[in-house]
C-alpha cells in the first residue's frame, strides 16, 4: 500500500509504470520485458533524431553556400550600379555562409553528436528497472539501496544525502 502513494507521486512516467506493474502483482519477467521494450524504443527514437540532425549538420554548409552563391549572382548583376546595392548583396552572401556554419557547428552538429543525454537517460532507466525488480522481489530496503548505489561512482554516492 505504501508503494501506491510513491507510484502516484513519482515524477518519472517510466518509474510510475514500473511501480504500478509491481503493485498490480505482475510477473517480474513481464515487468522487465515491458520496461526493456520502453528503454529500447527510446533508444530507437533517439537514433532517428540523431540521424535527422546529423543530416542537417552535413548539408548545413551546403545550404549556406547556396545562399551565398545566389546573393553573389545578385551582386554581380549590379556591378555597374549603386555601391549600396552591391554592399547589400555582399552582406546577404556572407550572412548565408554564416548561417550555414552556425547551423552545422552550433546547432545540428552538437545535437547529433550528443550521446551523453541518451547514455544518462539509459543509465537512469536501467537503475529504475533494477530498483523496481528488486522491490518486486521483496528485497530488504537496505539491499535495494545498496544494489542501486552500485550503479554510481563513489563520488556520486558521496554526493547523495543519507536518510536519517
Amino acid at each position: 500500500m505504501a508503494l501506491e502513494t510513491v507510484a502516484r507521486e513519482a515524477p518519472d512516467p517510466f518509474l510510475r509504470r514500473g511501480l504500478q506493474l509491481t503493485i498490480d502483482g505482475t510477473d517480474p519477467e513481464i515487468i522487465e520485458r515491458i520496461l526493456r521494450i520502453e528503454i529500447d524504443s527510446m533508444g530507437e527514437r533517439h537514433k532517428h533524431g540523431k540521424h535527422f540532425f546529423g543530416t542537417l549538420a552535413k548539408f548545413g554548409p551546403g545550404f549556406g553556400l547556396m545562399a551565398t552563391l545566389i546573393a553573389q549572382v545578385a551582386m554581380f548583376l549590379h556591378l555597374d550600379g549603386d555601391a549600396a546595392v552591391i554592399g547589400h548583396a555582399l552582406a546577404i552572401a556572407l550572412t548565408g555562409t554564416l548561417y550555414g556554419c552556425l547551423l552545422q557547428n552550433l546547432v545540428a552538429g552538437p545535437i547529433s553528436e550528443n550521446s551523453v543525454f541518451e547514455a544518462t537517460k539509459n543509465l537512469r532507466q536501467g537503475i529504475m528497472l533494477q530498483g523496481v525488480l528488486s522491490i518486486q522481489a521483496g528485497n530488504n530496503p537496505r539491499v535495494v539501496e545498496m544494489q542501486l548505489m552500485s550503479f554510481l561512482s563513489s563520488k556520486q554516492q558521496a554526493a547523495i544525502p543519507k536518510a536519517a
